[in-house]
């Protein structure tokens, strides 16, 4: 009897690992997730921040910015191919630029007129000559952010079969990388330092929820969808919201896609642009 019992448990546990749960499978699963990261290269890309009150509208409107469109990261010392739009939200505002880039020229389309962008800050789209791991998505460091995962079948994204992973997140972790990526793709709004020391224990306490789901490959492992959902207390402190910064606020959200990964992107230079010296000066 003993034996047909750990029998059983045994077909149980396999069983649990191929079908959901969570455990030594579901961190495996996220760690190489989180290791093919730096290697996504290109795609459509969804990356979107935004925070305010829970169920936000009206006097707490979300702010924060989104980042869409197709992708192309560019070899060492090289333009990257993209066609992003940048767009700022503000509540019901939403202001958007797009950056455009066909690997030799790069243009900045403001309300419909395509200039060609200034020459300083073409050179700082280009690619480190010395590589790194952290470029591109590489350093959203996913499986040091994840606590307790677990694994269960995901929908298909395109022809694509994906599992999904569910799970709580450290706050703190989470927070630094999504603003060092915002920071590195020019949202202004994340310049802030890293949160650390006492403002970072603060933080912690004072979140009453930090979850995650992550949709990834099947097959090769490349992630499909990654969105969190930070909720902090209505009582943030003082210091804690100036570590924040503008996005200080009871609801984060964030959100980050990549449809057809690692598939070739062509991004044409926009017919009729502008040279540099004609964009509109800031207001």
């Amino acid at each position: 009897m003993r034996r047909r019992l750990a029998a059983l448990a045994c077909v149980l546990a396999m069983a649990a690992a191929a079908c959901g749960g969570g455990g030594t499978e579901a961190e495996r699963v996220v760690e190489e997730t989180g290791s093919k990261l730096g290697a996504i290269r290109s795609g459509v890309l969804q990356f979107r921040l935004t925070a305010g009150a829970i169920g936000a509208s009206g006097e707490d409107p979300e702010v924060g910015f989104e980042l869409s469109g197709p992708f192309a990261l560019a070899e060492p010392g090289a333009l990257p191919v993209t066609q992003i739009d940048y767009t700022r939200i503000a509540g019901q505002a939403r202001t958007t630029t797009q950056l455009v880039s066909n690997g030799s020229r790069a243009f900045v389309v403001i309300d419909g007129t395509a200039y060609q962008l200034p020459f300083e800050q073409t050179e700082r789209l280009r690619a480190p000559r010395q590589a790194s791991d952290d470029d591109g998505l590489g350093g959203l460091r996913v499986s040091a952010w994840v606590d307790d995962p677990q694994l269960a079948p995901g929908e298909a994204v395109g022809d694509s079969p994906t599992d999904r992973v569910t799970g709580t997140v450290d706050v703190v972790r989470t927070l630094n990388d999504l603003f060092a990526f915002g920071r590195s793709v020019g949202a202004s709004e994340l310049a802030v330092p890293e949160i650390t020391g006492d403002d970072a224990d603060q933080l912690r306490r004072v979140t009453e929820s930090a979850t995650l789901e992550l949709l990834t490959g099947t097959d090769d492992r490349l992630l499909r969808r990654l969105s969190v959902d930070i909720r902090l207390s209505a009582q943030v402190p003082d210091r804690v919201r100036a570590a924040l910064g503008p996005i200080a606020a009871a609801q984060i959200r964030f959100l980050l896609a990549v449809e057809q990964p690692n598939t070739p992107v062509t991004v044409a230079a926009p017919e009729g642009a502008l040279p540099a010296s004609a964009l509109p000066r800031p207001s």
